[in-house]
């Protein structure tokens, strides 16, 4: 196994490093109110609060190919790390995904490849700002968050250290998340979603989101919240 040994020098600083229980001091106080109309519609600040991982299945399509696949996800909230599985109608394995801040690597069609050091600083990177993780930091109300009304429906994410721009929310009047728009290194990156379903234990999700252009849809089978550790979700594969 190729480890990374380097990036733990620098784990620490890539946790969630706000205090928690107030927002950056600058936060804009329709904003804070935005977020937590929004908080209440996904099934509660307290429980994305108190989540420490999430599991996600979506049936999903991408532009172009021939057949809808599974995917499943696996996502730590309050470190860096995440797995992913997709499989194909008939249960046949596809792809299967692993980061965590000391490895990150792909399996597919029989074949393991390993990350280089400069995507999984990107991927560690980019999990600061993935949706869900957002989600996790603004219920938990994270001091290293500014939050911004820039318009009447947008929710704007600030990082107070640096003042770099994290993305922004649409956001209905009555909470619901329309759009969720952010950036993963050089390219944007820009969701819209439809109206909200219930899934387990109180938890809200759009049932269905896509890129904006239609590149990649997908729709919510199943999803939960989790307080206790994470289990492993699979194995390192060998390459064959």
């Amino acid at each position: 196994m190729k480890a990374y040994s380097w990036i733990g020098l620098i784990v620490a600083a890539l946790m969630l490093p706000g205090s928690v229980g107030a927002f950056a001091p600058a936060s804009d106080p329709a904003a804070v109110a935005m977020a937590r109309r929004m908080l209440g519609h996904l099934g509660g600040a307290d429980r994305w609060a108190q989540a420490r991982w999430m599991y996600v299945r979506e049936q999903a399509h991408a532009r172009g190919a021939p057949a809808v696949v599974v995917w499943e996800y696996w996502r730590r909230l309050d470190q860096p790390a995440w797995w992913g599985r997709s499989s194909a109608a008939d249960g046949r394995v596809l792809r299967l995904m692993k980061m965590t801040p000391t490895e990150a690597w792909t399996w597919r069609e029989g074949v393991l490849t390993e990350q280089s050091r400069e995507s999984l600083q990107e991927q560690i990177g980019w999990w600061h700002q993935e949706i869900y993780t957002m989600y996790h930091r603004l219920a938990r109300e994270d001091g290293g968050l500014r939050l911004s009304k820039t318009g009447d429906f947008r929710l704007s994410l600030i990082d107070d250290a640096s003042g770099r721009g994290l993305g922004w929310f649409e956001v209905d009047g009555d909470g619901s998340v329309v759009k969720w728009s952010t950036r993963y290194g050089n390219d944007g990156v820009e969701y819209v979603y439809g109206r909200p379903a219930d899934f387990a234990n109180g938890l809200r999700l759009p049932r269905w989101g896509s890129y904006v252009d239609g590149r990649w849809r997908f729709e919510y089978v199943d999803a939960s919240l989790h307080t206790g550790a994470m289990p492993t979700p699979f194995e390192r594969p060998p390459s064959t």
